[in-house]
């Protein structure tokens, strides 16, 4: 394994001083090294393009950095922009290879770990798989580096698990009083048949998935969303739209920011039984606890109409009964601790298995 500090150490030493991107658990030691320059996009497009007028105003080659699932949003300005006989943008790709063959992961991680060389290939994106010996991971870099100023193009460094030495993240505590998994707590104790909850991917899934089973309920009105960053919001509100049935849609601000034009939607919304609850922790914490764009920025400014932000814990009970409130659209920001709830399980069921309990509930 390589070590982080090392890696960045010589990074910089090859003027390569400019890092962006959306941070990946194969990543975080790499990204939890103090390093001022390294930016968090909103989605693995936008820094793309950020990277793109980095090199235009200074002529040095950026360092964008992903998961392999953030190649989806990558794709269209790498092939329609910075590639061999387009712009021919310099960039080194730095991207985390969830789901390789052979390695026990996510289900959502199968089907693009399978295909990432292919994806590469098929865009016309030359790739290596980063070396985890540091004197050949130095020598990738020259040779990469060199390439890049001769032919300007998209070169993909393919990253493996465990390639670096783990780095104990800098997390800074942030100031908010409420922690997410006791107020789903006591949200989901409240619930009846006719609330169906609709969680993004990450921890709140996990978390829900948890308090079901400590409860003793099935998981039967609640639709995980596993993978498909910052796309849940649209999944909630077609259910709403087709339904009599109280939706309640969880997200997160990661999620929120990937694809803030989602938020036009369910702004515009005209189902009374669309519920919106974004939980801002102003940062990616199942990736490594980077912060997001939210930090100096409220989410409510952009919810629209009444919204209800919670600063303080004596608000909760409050603003559970708006969300359970039959009949009441709400867009609400719960501004939470940057804390994950310990020993969160995976389901035990398949992907498949809870989508089908899950619509069967729905039709009943």
């Amino acid at each position: 394994m390589i070590c982080p500090i090392e890696f960045m150490d010589f990074i910089k030493s090859q003027d390569l001083q400019y890092f962006n991107g959306v941070p990946d658990s194969f990543l975080k030691e790499l990204l939890s090294v103090n390093h001022k320059n390294i930016k968090v996009s909103p989605n693995e497009g936008s820094a793309i393009a950020h990277a793109t007028g980095y090199y235009l105003a200074t002529t040095k080659t950026p360092i964008v950095y992903m998961q392999n699932s953030g190649l989806g949003n990558a794709i269209n300005p790498l092939t329609s922009m910075t590639s061999l006989g387009i712009f021919n943008i310099p960039l080194l790709l730095f991207i985390g290879w969830r789901g390789e063959e052979g390695i026990n992961d996510e289900p959502q991680h199968i089907i693009m770990g399978k295909n990432t060389p292919a994806i590469l290939k098929a865009c016309d994106i030359e790739y290596e798989f980063l070396s985890t010996d540091f004197v050949e991971a130095k020598k990738q870099i020259i040779k990469i580096n060199k390439s890049l100023k001769i032919s300007p193009r998209p070169f993909a460094l393919v990253i493996k698990k465990d390639s670096f030495k783990a780095q104990k993240a800098a997390l800074k505590p942030n100031h908010h009083k409420i922690i997410r998994y006791e107020f789903l707590k006591q949200l989901i104790s409240k619930l009846n048949n006719n609330h169906l909850l609709i969680c993004t991917t990450g921890h709140t899934s996990r978390e829900v998935y948890k308090i079901r089973e400590e409860l003793k309920q099935d998981h039967s009105s609640d639709f995980y969303c596993i993978g498909a960053m910052g796309h849940v919001s649209q999944i909630a509100l077609a259910i709403a739209e087709n339904s009599t049935k109280e939706i309640i849609c969880l997200d997160g601000d990661g999620s929120l920011l990937m694809h803030l034009g989602n938020i036009i939607s369910a702004r515009n919304s005209h189902s009374k039984n669309f519920n919106y609850l974004v939980f801002n922790n102003e940062g990616h914490l199942s990736v490594g606890g980077q912060r997001t764009a939210w930090g100096q920025i409220e989410i409510q400014n952009i919810l629209g109409e009444a919204p209800s932000q919670l600063v303080e814990i004596d608000k909760i009970e409050e603003t559970i009964k708006t969300i359970l409130t039959p009949d009441k659209n709400c867009l609400i920001e719960v501004m939470v601790k940057n804390l994950v709830e310990k020993d969160l399980p995976r389901p035990k069921e398949s992907p498949e298995q809870l989508k089908i309990k899950f619509m069967e509930n729905f039709n009943e």
